[in-house]
């Protein structure tokens, strides 16, 4: 595991085959389009990080297609998911 330090230096650790953002709406995304949540990392800020297995699920892929504005998903599930997302920052999942 390696440790990483954002710019607004927070440190969290992160293996390889881990992809962690602190971004709600791509980590909604990520989830409509079916890749797996492992976790959620708070940080000494209390900022919060959502954690993928990038092994399996093309993460990269679709992060650039997120990225690049080029992806397609069903609104509903997208908005259910950052429901979700926002549940679970704000009790401190």
């Amino acid at each position: 595991m390696g440790l990483i330090k954002p710019a607004n230096g927070d440190v969290m650790n992160r293996s390889p085959n881990e992809f962690s953002t602190p971004d709600l709406y791509l980590a909604a995304f990520l989830m409509t389009a079916g890749v797996e949540m492992i976790r959620t990392d708070r940080t000494g800020s209390n900022k919060t990080f959502f954690v993928f297995d990038r092994s399996i699920s093309g993460v990269d892929e679709l992060r650039s297609q997120y990225t690049n504005n080029t992806a397609k998903i069903a609104a509903q599930p997208f908005s259910y998911n950052i429901k979700s997302l926002k549940a679970l920052v704000h009790t401190g999942g």
